[in-house]
C-alpha cells in the first residue's frame, strides 16, 4: 500500500508539474503577446512624435526666417540709432516708398505662412506668430502717413507722439520676437523629450 501511495503521489506530483508547465507556458505566451503589442504601439507612438517633431521644425525654421526678413524689413522703416536719407526730398520719399513696398510685400508673406501653418503651431506659439504680426501691421499702415506723404511734416507735428511710438515700437517687437525663439525653442525641446 505504501509503494502504491508513492506511484499516485509521485504521479500526481508530476501531473502537476505538468499542468502548471502548460500554465506557465500559456501565461508566458499572453504576456509575450502583451509585451509585443505594447512593444509595437510605442515604436509606432515614437514614430509619429519623430514624424511630428521633424515638422514642426520645418515649419518653424520657414515660419521664423521669414519673421526675420520681415521684421528687418519693418525695423527699416522705423530704424533705431544714427541712419542717413538723402537731402534731396524727391528721392527720399522715392526711397522711403521702396522701404514700404519692401516691407508690405515681405509682410504679406509673413502672414501667409503663419495663416497657413495655423493647424500645425501650437496655440501659445501662434498667438505670439500673430501678435508680432499685428504690431508690424501697425508700424506698416502708419509709415505713409508718417513718411510718404506730401504734408508729412505737418501731419507728424500733429502726432508727434505717435510718430515716436513708432520708432519706440521697433525695440518692442524686437523683445516680442525674441521671446516668441524662446518659446519655439522650448516647445522643440518639450518635443524633442517626448520622442525619445
Amino acid at each position: 500500500m505504501e509503494e502504491f501511495l508513492r506511484e499516485w503521489g509521485s504521479l500526481l506530483l508530476s501531473s502537476l508539474i505538468f499542468i502548471w508547465t502548460i500554465l506557465s507556458f500559456f501565461i508566458l505566451y499572453k504576456q509575450n503577446k502583451k509585451i509585443a503589442y505594447l512593444s509595437n504601439k510605442l515604436e509606432k507612438n515614437k514614430h509619429i512624435s519623430n514624424t511630428q517633431f521633424d515638422i514642426e521644425i520645418a515649419i518653424y525654421k520657414e515660419i521664423s526666417s521669414q519673421l526675420f526678413k520681415t521684421y528687418l524689413d519693418v525695423y527699416a522703416l522705423y530704424p533705431q540709432g544714427i541712419y542717413n536719407e538723402d537731402n534731396d526730398i524727391d528721392k527720399r520719399i522715392n526711397n522711403r516708398k521702396e522701404l514700404y513696398r519692401k516691407a508690405a510685400n515681405s509682410f504679406g508673406v509673413y502672414q501667409d505662412l503663419i495663416r497657413s501653418y495655423e493647424p500645425f503651431i501650437n496655440e501659445k506659439i501662434f498667438i505670439q506668430f500673430t501678435d508680432i504680426a499685428n504690431e508690424m501691421k501697425d508700424q506698416i499702415v502708419m509709415y505713409p502717413d508718417y513718411r510718404i506723404r506730401e504734408d508729412a511734416e505737418s501731419f507728424m507735428r500733429d502726432s508727434g507722439h505717435k510718430l515716436i511710438y513708432s520708432f519706440k515700437k521697433t525695440k518692442e517687437i524686437s523683445k516680442k520676437r525674441d521671446d516668441l525663439m524662446k518659446s519655439i525653442r522650448k516647445h522643440l525641446e518639450d518635443l524633442k523629450s517626448k520622442t525619445i
